[in-house]
């Protein structure tokens, strides 16, 4: 299966994403794209009306309570009717320009409250132009964390959380 090295011992992105996102999920619809095993679910409070990701791999760590599209992300961005917050973990440069794409479909669609994007350091140009791309969002975190442990499957990473600037 692709990806196995996402396990518990990347999270140290998710626990600065659920931090920031704890207090903010009350009742919204959180869409995670392209999201693998979910693993951010993990670390929230269950006090969001509904949860909902796509993968085109149905991988059995997957938490079964949340709602799961086995489809692509340009599937995913066209059968959406609603996303509070969306959330991108991975973005892995010009080689995923589909989920670019997506990202704007279901901004311009949805509006979401919240927009998470993630990757390593060194595709971070990548997200940097999304978030330029995004009008009427505030850029409220820009951050790298740098894991404790430097194992060849942890990286640097880039997290960048924007706000809808009317929120």
């Amino acid at each position: 299966m692709p990806f196995e090295y996402l396990g518990p011992e990347t999270d140290y992105r998710m626990l600065f994403v659920a931090g920031y996102l704890w207090d903010k999920i009350a009742d919204k619809v959180i869409v995670d794209l392209d999201c693998l095993q979910a693993r951010l679910w993990h670390y929230l409070p269950h006090t969001y009306a509904e949860y909902i990701s796509n993968d085109i791999y149905d991988h059995e760590d997957r938490p079964r309570a949340i709602t799961f599209y086995q489809i692509t992300d340009v599937e995913m961005a066209k059968q959406l009717d609603r996303c509070d917050i969306l959330l991108v973990f991975g973005h892995n440069g010009k080689d995923n320009a589909n989920i670019s794409q997506s990202i704007s479909r279901i901004v311009e669609k949805c509006h979401p409250q919240y927009i998470v994007l993630e990757t390593i350091e060194r595709y971070a140009i990548y997200i940097e132009d999304i978030t330029r791309m995004l009008s009427g969002y505030t850029l409220d975190q820009n951050v790298r964390i740098t894991p404790i442990v430097q194992l060849d499957r942890l990286h640097n990473r880039r997290i960048m959380l924007l706000r809808r600037s009317d929120v």
